[in-house]
């Protein structure tokens, strides 16, 4: 996560040692059409930040295999590359 957040300009978040989870802050774009391009165009999902009170984020679980983790990575920064 931390490569991922060093090298996209289209979000950011605070780097943390440990965690499960990752709340990402979205540059540009209404985070509600972002997150259905990247399930619709990608077939990956991620939670609105709205449930936890935080507008314009998205919330990434860390908590799979490293390969599922890179390929979801990799997948946000195809979806952000059209905003």
């Amino acid at each position: 996560m931390r490569e991922f957040l060093i090298r996209q300009e289209g979000v950011s978040s605070p780097c943390t040692e440990f965690g499960t989870t990752a709340i990402l802050r979205l540059a540009k774009d209404n985070v509600d059409d972002f997150l259905a391009r990247l399930r619709t165009e990608h077939e990956t999902s991620a939670v609105p930040g709205h449930f936890f009170g935080l507008s314009n984020h998205f919330r990434v679980g860390m908590g799979v295999n490293t390969e599922m983790f890179r390929e979801g990575l990799q997948r946000i920064r195809r979806a952000l590359a059209t905003v």
